[in-house]
């Protein structure tokens, strides 16, 4: 029991999370106090890291399950969960942070009179941008970087490297003789997650900065995508007592391949999952 707490703590924090947290709150009060003296925005930097320094302690944990020894969900559920736990600690720190620094003898002060791009005090007052829009937004862009290196770096990367770790996470049967059938549908599966938001992407900035080579190539990866769909519709065969889940098509995968049909070769006979 005391295991599982240590591994469901570690969604949270861990030591090299509390370092790097570290880090992204030095960055933050680098940011404000830089941010103070550069009312036309010259270095461009300083709104980014007031506005983004806790994704470097989320995106840390959210990767984390691709190298740790054992975690508790599966990796690829413990990557997902960590998007939104993960931030919840360095996003903490950083409202402590700008608490203290509200209490700093003219740091206010500075905010209020040097006419600052980033702290325009038309848009509020100093306690506004320390204790709600720093620590909100830090709160709002970890959580969906995280969800985003989750479904588009860990997922595939485990489909690819560690099939059967992915296969469990979406309920897929991991016995033998679904074994290769599940392998291409998971792996199917993660390019159609990656392309979703990688096609729409490349066909926006491609289109806004000019590249139309980008442009291009995110239309011509759309078939690609269409076809892992087929796959996985076609191949994917869920765990026994999880069909209830999936589409019919699914079911029927299972059908055949008790059936033994002949007309699909990776639809062999299934003895259900694998145990251990």
């Amino acid at each position: 029991m005391a295991h599982q707490r240590r591994l469901l703590w570690r969604n949270f924090v861990t030591p090299v999370s509390v370092v790097l947290t570290a880090i992204a709150v030095a960055a933050w009060v680098v940011a404000v106090l830089v941010g103070i003296d550069d009312p036309d925005d010259v270095l461009g930097w300083p709104p980014m890291v007031f506005g983004g320094a806790a994704v470097l302690p989320t995106a840390w944990l959210v990767l984390e399950p691709l190298v740790a020894k054992e975690t508790l969900p599966n990796p690829v559920i413990a990557a997902i969960i960590r998007s939104i736990t993960a931030p919840l600690l360095p996003t903490l720190a950083i409202f402590v942070t700008g608490v203290v620094l509200l209490l700093v003898p003219g740091v206010a002060t500075r905010m209020v009179a040097e006419g600052a791009y980033l702290f325009n005090t038309q848009d509020g007052t100093p306690a506004t941008f320390l204790l709600a829009l720093g620590p909100i937004s830090n709160l709002i862009m970890a959580m969906l970087i995280g969800l985003g290196i989750a479904v588009v770096i860990v997922l595939p990367l485990l489909a690819f490297l560690k099939p059967r770790v992915a296969m469990e996470a979406n309920a897929y049967d991991t016995g033998e003789s679904a074994a290769k059938a599940n392998t291409a549908a998971i792996r199917a599966l993660s390019i159609i997650i990656l392309l979703t938001f990688l096609c729409p992407a490349m066909i926006i900035f491609g289109g806004q900065y000019g590249w139309g080579w980008m442009r291009v190539l995110g239309w011509v990866l759309i078939p690609i995508g269409v076809v892992a769909v087929v796959i996985v519709v076609r191949t994917q065969r869920p765990a026994a007592g999880a069909e209830k889940w999936f589409p019919a098509s699914a079911a029927e995968n299972n059908r055949r391949a008790a059936d033994g049909d002949a007309d699909h070769p990776e639809a062999a006979p299934t003895d259900g999952p694998a145990k251990g």
